[in-house]
């Protein structure tokens, strides 16, 4: 009877155990935060975030992708896109809207992570603030 009494209250504490993590978890969410240290990329001109958009012959919709997220951009959040292998205009249309355009014309490797791994390399040349992307 002993036996199974022990079994009982360790198997109630192992059910338990995620609960109170939880439990704590968003106690802690409800704590004020302190404020964050000045950042020095973003003075220096580095974006803090740069928003990726792999496109691939978008030229009927880019626009309307660009203008939808224009309101966010800014000097902390810059927007690249990274024209993957297009035979229309989405490159000519993302310049004239104003925003930084990656060409991917090499023959393979093709589709959407290779466009994101394409632009995610250019900003190894001009990063962002820190570990952003």
């Amino acid at each position: 009877m002993i036996y199974l009494d022990a079994t009982f209250v360790v198997a109630a504490l192992v059910m338990a155990l995620p609960t109170l993590v939880m439990a704590a978890e968003c106690f802690c969410s409800l704590l004020p935060r302190g404020k964050a240290a000045p950042n020095s990329n973003v003075q220096s001109g580095a974006p803090k975030f740069v928003v990726l958009i792999p496109a691939h012959n978008e030229e009927q919709s880019i626009g309307r992708v660009i203008e939808a997220i224009r309101p966010e951009l800014g000097a902390d959040i810059k927007a690249v896109v990274v024209a993957d292998h297009c035979t229309d205009k989405t490159p000519d249309i993302v310049r004239a809207l104003g925003i930084n355009v990656i060409e991917n014309r090499d023959p393979e490797p093709r589709g959407k992570g290779h466009a994101l791994q394409l632009g995610a390399r250019s900003l190894d040349r001009d990063p962002p603030d820190g570990d952003s992307y």
